[in-house]
């Protein structure tokens, strides 16, 4: 499987990803890029989770907002239906 394009979340922005069209099974694990040091096709990534429990993006946990700085990529948990999406919009998270 050909890895997801990375998504850089940068200091006072935060990235909202929000599943469209998601049936019910449909799910996506968000990872997190840990290897910096080489290309990005070539980096490597680990489920993401925070507080001890992987970010998942599914129809009760929808839509999941990423605002600690990094890389991230999100792959889909087994197979998902051809109707699902999913949409990123950056907005700002620091006050000015």
């Amino acid at each position: 499987m050909k890895k997801p394009e990375a998504i850089l979340v940068t200091p006072c922005r935060a990235v909202v990803v929000s599943g469209v069209d998601l049936q019910e099974g449909d799910k996506f694990i968000i990872h997190r890029v840990i290897d910096s040091e080489c290309a990005m096709d070539d980096a490597k990534d680990i489920p993401f989770s925070p507080c001890g429990k992987v970010i998942t993006l599914d129809l009760n946990h929808n839509p999941v907002m990423i605002d600690m700085a990094g890389y991230y990529r999100i792959y889909p948990d087994g197979v998902v239906s051809d109707t699902a999406s999913l949409y990123i919009d950056r907005i700002s998270s620091c006050e000015k």
